[in-house]
């Protein structure tokens, strides 16, 4: 039976394109989700899909990793897609980049970088929207807490038309404090900005180039990636699954960090509160009309001065929390839109190659 041929456009892999096609986004065609399409097999045309992998210490898990991704390529390899491996060691120091270097020196499809001083996360996932090569990249973490076979699920949607899939955890192996943790910022991101929640997801995700070729040219500092997402892109599929307790190593992401990313991700998206604080400070200014009438009518008609001291008192306390509360939301809205300056799309640091310790990289994929 001859099989139709998918909506999602395909190029050309050999050395010479995939040279070409590096920091450019190639245009795709319009096309919509048709989920009755077969994924079917193109012979002598080749997609790439990247998979990013930030590690930081986590040598205990690496080499059960490594087997994981060597049956990944052969899985994807059936549906004629080419997969790299883009890892970024944020200088470890443990032996993770002596392992990663020894696999990666005799592997032409992975790329791997270590960074000179531990960047953090979000930096480093920044920076490989800048270097992955391919037609789609998947963002995966090394503690191999998520299951990896849910790449090709992602894989196959994206085949069919989709451009944005999310993992929701629904599970997760976590103790009470940092579950609370997890649900009060999402809470308060709720409640604070205009960004549409429905799910919340986690940092295993697949990205079209057409999405993560816009945030190649973010600045490093200070990014929340996931709330971008949410804000400038349409959510194709959400996959639920059960995240997978710690086989070896510990989290890396302590409360400093936590609380850091939190306040980045507030202070980007954190729009609606200041408008809440100045619906608040307009609703304490006519409370204090409002009394300071009422009582000063009563006092004319009871001669009573305690009355218009208590009055007086009254009304200039609404008046201070009305005028605190506004002075609040323009000192944050000055901070957001000082933020958001710093962190516009045009902005782009100089000499990122001197955070780059070491690299191996192929050019054959």
């Amino acid at each position: 039976m001859e099989l139709s041929w998918p909506i999602r456009p395909v190029q050309l892999r050999d050395k010479d394109t995939l040279l070409k096609s590096q920091g450019i986004c190639p245009v795709y065609q319009e096309k919509t989700y048709n989920p009755n399409m077969p994924s079917p097999i193109l012979r002598g045309e080749i997609r790439l899909l990247t998979i990013f992998i930030p590690v930081l210490n986590e040598e205990g898990s690496l080499h059960e990793l490594f087997i994981d991704l060597e049956k990944l390529r052969l899985k994807l390899s059936e549906h004629s897609t080419q997969l790299e491996v883009l890892i970024h060691d944020n200088c470890s120091t443990d032996s993770s980049w002596k392992l990663i270097s020894n696999w990666a020196r005799t592997r032409n499809f992975v790329t791997a970088k270590r960074f000179n001083r531990n960047i953090g996360y979000q930096q480093s996932l920044t920076l490989s929207f800048r270097y992955a090569k391919g037609d789609a990249i998947v963002v995966y973490q090394s503690d191999r807490q998520d299951p990896l076979d849910l790449v090709l699920e992602m894989h196959d949607l994206w085949l069919r038309g989709s451009n944005c899939i999310l993992g929701i955890a629904n599970n997760r192996a976590e103790g009470v404090s940092e579950k609370f943790g997890r649900y009060f910022f999402v809470f308060l991101l709720k409640r604070s900005s205009d960004l549409k929640l429905k799910n919340w997801f986690t940092d295993f995700y697949l990205l079209d180039r057409t999405l993560y070729s816009q945030f190649a040219s973010l600045p490093l500092a200070n990014q929340f990636i996931r709330g971008r997402i949410i804000e400038y892109f349409q959510i194709d599929h959400f996959i639920n699954y059960s995240r997978l307790p710690r086989l070896s190593g510990k989290s890396k992401f302590n409360f400093s960090r936590k609380y850091a990313l939190a306040l980045d991700a507030l202070l980007l998206h954190g729009t609606k509160i200041i408008r809440r604080l100045t619906v608040t400070a307009v609703g304490f200014s006519i409370t204090a009309a409002f009394v300071g009438v009422l009582f000063s009518c009563r006092f004319l008609v009871t001669q009573d001065l305690t009355l218009f001291v208590i009055t007086f008192c009254v009304s200039l306390i609404i008046v201070l929390i009305s005028f605190i509360t506004g002075l609040l939301g323009i000192i944050l809205e000055y901070l957001i839109r000082s933020h958001q300056n710093l962190h516009s799309y045009e902005r782009r640091e100089n000499g990122l190659e001197l955070m780059i310790s070491e690299c191996i990289e192929k050019e054959d994929l």
